[in-house]
């Protein structure tokens, strides 16, 4: 399982070694000081030369960042292009039509152009169908500080490590007499559950081993009619039919295993055959402060790309709230927002550093991501302003 989610990593010039996401970082940074040297010269108090370097500072690190920002929008237009080149149009067929990893997307409600393959081919990352689980108190293979996708349905509740999660991007399940996918894409590290009803059918969710502003695709599996692609970060299908598919969202919250198994006593946990697998595929890349994997189709600068956030949507309106806005909170904290007319309390936890939505009004729902997952699935979103924390609703359009 970890080769193949490598080979996702490693495709057409995003080779995922240490070094390699260490430089992506730091490439800016290390070139513009290289060869500079604070030490001060024999017999020198170093005053001087520590007031120029303070001085020079306040104009040098706005200017390292711009330029940063610069070399990295340069260095992803040319991955950009180096994909499209080695993917080109796809795989063409007798009839015109046009496939990716087997899937028809000729008649795509996204840009064609900007599916691609992530490596894996179809079912390469195993989605579950037949999840397992164990109590709270049998699960001696996760530590308190390891992340979980957390639900409860009519009283059933149940947590999803990401370090699972890792290995198979979505889990078929049925919580609570509800049939519900639980999905997570760690190149987003986008955490999203659906109800899997739609048009009077309860779907099966496989993972299609393509991407969409790099994010992953899944696939509706069927054996009599044709399979579409719908895209996790929009909620719809997005192949096949004429007009998106819909899925409905339920409510889910991303924090630790020691605060969730606290307040879910009775809950279940799933397990898997890889549950002692300590070291990740993906650690690096989670390290890495700007690396996005695959080339998305526009960038803010307003958060750092890889800021999460808790993303809330409604019919007719969007907000992120950024983690960063509430660092300086001590203790447990909620407050009431208010977006499109509708309604929502937030709880902040210090301790697991952890958000939460623990009221809403229908027509809100929400997911965990990386801000610039969440940016280019919602350009018209609005940041939560930390002046709101106290209850207020200060916030402003991330393009403004």
């Amino acid at each position: 399982m970890v080769s193949t989610i490598r080979t996702r990593l490693n495709v057409v010039g995003y080779s995922m070694s240490d070094d390699q996401l260490t430089n992506n970082d730091a490439h800016a940074t290390s070139q513009a000081v290289e060869g500079n040297s604070n030490t001060p010269p024999p017999g020198s108090s170093g005053k001087g030369p520590l007031i120029k370097w303070l001085v020079a500072g306040f104009v040098l690190v706005p200017l390292l960042g711009l330029l940063g920002h610069r070399i990295w929008t340069v260095v992803e237009a040319q991955t950009d292009a180096e994909h499209r080149s080695s993917l080109g149009s796809g795989s063409d067929t007798a009839d015109g039509s046009q496939t990716r990893n087997g899937f028809d997307v000729t008649t795509a409600l996204i840009p064609r152009e900007r599916i691609f393959a992530g490596g894996p081919p179809r079912d390469g990352i195993p989605a579950l169908k037949n999840p397992q689980y164990v109590a709270l108190s049998e699960a001696n293979y996760l530590d308190d500080d390891e992340e979980v996708i957390g639900i409860e349905i009519a009283g059933d509740a149940r947590a999803y490590p990401l370090r699972l999660m890792d290995d198979h991007e979505a889990v078929n399940d049925t919580v609570g007499k509800t049939p519900v996918a639980v999905t997570y894409c760690p190149l987003c590290r986008s955490a999203a559950v659906f109800d899997r009803r739609v048009d009077g059918e309860t779907i099966e969710f496989g993972i299609s081993g393509l991407l969409y502003n790099s994010n992953v695709l899944l696939f509706d599996r069927h054996e009599s009619k044709p399979e579409s692609l719908w895209s996790q970060m929009m909620g719809e299908s997005v192949t096949v039919s004429e007009s998106p598919r819909q899925l409905t969202m339920l409510p889910v919250e991303l924090t630790t295993w020691g605060d969730w198994k606290s307040r879910f006593p009775q809950g279940r946990v799933l397990i898997t055959e890889n549950k002692d697998q300590r070291e990740g595929p993906y650690d690096r890349y989670y390290e890495s402060l700007f690396t996005i994997a695959f080339p998305i189709s526009k960038r803010n600068g307003r958060l750092p790309p890889k800021e999460p956030v808790l993303g809330v949507r409604t019919a007719n309106a969007s907000r992120a709230y950024p983690l960063l806005v509430f660092e300086n909170l001590q203790e447990p904290t909620d407050f009431q927002q208010t977006i499109d007319g509708l309604q929502l309390t937030l709880r902040y936890d210090p301790q697991s550093r952890s958000l939460r939505i623990t009221q809403h009004d229908d027509g809100v729902e929400w997911m965990y991501c990386y801000w610039f997952a969440w940016y280019v699935f919602n350009q018209d979103t609005e940041i939560h302003n930390p002046a709101s924390t106290d209850g207020g609703n200060d916030n402003s359009p991330a393009d403004g």
